[in-house]
């Protein structure tokens, strides 16, 4: 019997994505296991193309955590984190969790199969009651504040924290 060692989610009794996800490949920069190779050979001619990539994905995740801390040790337990990506390595709710253990945090990403590999992750690591991840475009807010697991994630009778960290570069100016 031989054994197989998979990097990431590459695994060869299911189908692989034919498309690299931004956020499959911010988890990679991040040194994170949630990414398939597809998405691993985006992620390194972007860095041969830009060689700052990683060190930059890595300093915006440390500001993400710096940011949300320092909120929730003022007082803040709410955050929606729109254009999360991958609720993995590092992201808001780990740290905020640590700061305030009751706090809620709602993920939103327009990408479905970040979308629905981040809902897996938040149940497979039983964070899934005070941890929500939704699929909703960033130019919608009203899609992202009426939708059922936001309403049951979120309660807008108190104040609620909105980051929008490091999406402005994937929209285009209208014309």
């Amino acid at each position: 019997m031989s054994s197989h060692v998979f990097q990431g989610l590459d695994d060869p009794s299911k189908p692989s994505p034919s498309q690299p996800v931004v956020a499959r490949m911010y988890d990679w920069y991040l040194g994170g296991t949630h990414s398939y190779e597809i998405d691993r050979k985006a992620a390194e001619a972007t860095q041969r193309a830009l060689p700052d990539i990683k060190p930059l994905v890595v300093e915006n995740r440390s500001f993400l955590r710096r940011a949300v801390r320092y909120l929730a040790k003022n007082g803040y337990t709410q955050f929606i984190d729109i254009g999360s990506g991958l609720p993995t390595v590092g992201n808001t709710h780990e740290a905020v969790l640590r700061v305030n253990p009751g706090a809620r945090i709602l993920y939103v990403d327009i990408e479905a199969s970040a979308v629905n590999e981040g809902n897996e992750f938040i149940r497979k690591t039983g964070w899934a009651d005070q941890v929500g991840m939704i699929r909703a475009s960033a130019l919608e807010p009203e899609n992202i504040f009426n939708d059922p697991e936001t309403r049951r994630v979120i309660d807008f009778d108190k104040p609620v924290v909105i980051l929008k960290i490091a999406l402005v570069h994937f929209f285009r100016p209208q014309q």
